[in-house]
């Protein structure tokens, strides 16, 4: 384990669970018809719920896609209930289309093989925008401008985001300063992120980036996270 200052704020990110979509290859970006949780990605939810319950959140931030709305519930039904002569609490909830998902266009419900041949015609496979969408990099804009204003130099000390792999990533590779990436279509650079995942960036009083740990899925049977620092800006396995 890295040393974490006590003094750093945290942000935890974790991307939702599998959806019918993510077992079949089939790409459900923001359309609203797709990204239901299959039974297994309902449990990969309270699964990071449990493993998270005992966090010390002050908000949650979510995209208002079904599949990250779901995980968010179910992984706050894990929460503890209060203890004896303690009143139940909730959570500041908030909702962001920043949040959502890569716009797919006309290429929502197409195959991954399918957006790969595209941006390979296309030329330039992180800039590359189907008819109706939006480009990863746009994707990384979209959301490295949300992390610095909303979250960089936030008020609270531990805070909540639940949204997807495309969302995650960008987040990280932003605060990192490198290439926005999509490991299934060879691009960018970052570590993967799997359904469930869980992701925390630690940052200083003056909203500096101090350390970053990612796919972390031990919660989930899975390996530890890779860690990322100013010192080592590279991301390692934990040793």
């Amino acid at each position: 384990m890295r040393t974490i200052d006590p003094a750093w704020r945290c942000v935890v990110l974790v991307r939702h669970g599998e959806t019918w979509e993510n077992r079949s290859g089939a790409l459900q970006g923001q359309d609203p018809r797709r990204g239901r949780l299959t039974p297994e990605g309902m449990e990969q939810a309270r699964a990071a719920g449990r493993a998270l319950a005992a966090e010390p959140f002050e908000a949650v931030h979510c995209s208002p896609l079904e599949r990250a709305v779901l995980t968010m519930s179910l992984m706050l039904c894990e929460r503890p209930p209060p203890g004896p002569g303690e009143a139940p609490a909730t959570l500041p909830l908030a909702f962001h289309d920043a949040l959502r998902e890569i716009d797919m266009g006309t290429l929502h419900g197409a195959t991954r093989t399918d957006w790969l041949a595209a941006a390979k015609a296309h030329g330039d496979l992180a800039n590359f925008a189907p008819d109706g969408g939006e480009s990863w990099n746009a994707v990384q804009a979209r959301v490295g401008a949300f992390f610095d204003e909303t979250l960089r130099h936030a008020e609270q000390r531990s805070v909540l985001v639940v949204a997807h792999g495309g969302v995650v990533r960008g987040a990280l590779t932003h605060l990192a300063g490198e290439p926005m990436a999509m490991t299934w279509a060879g691009l960018g650079q970052g570590p993967a992120q799997e359904n469930g995942a869980i992701n925390r960036v630690w940052l200083d009083a003056d909203g500096a980036v101090r350390a970053m740990m990612a796919n972390d899925r031990r919660h989930l049977g899975g390996e530890g996270g890779v860690w990322w620092t100013p010192e080592r800006p590279s991301w390692q396995a934990q040793g």
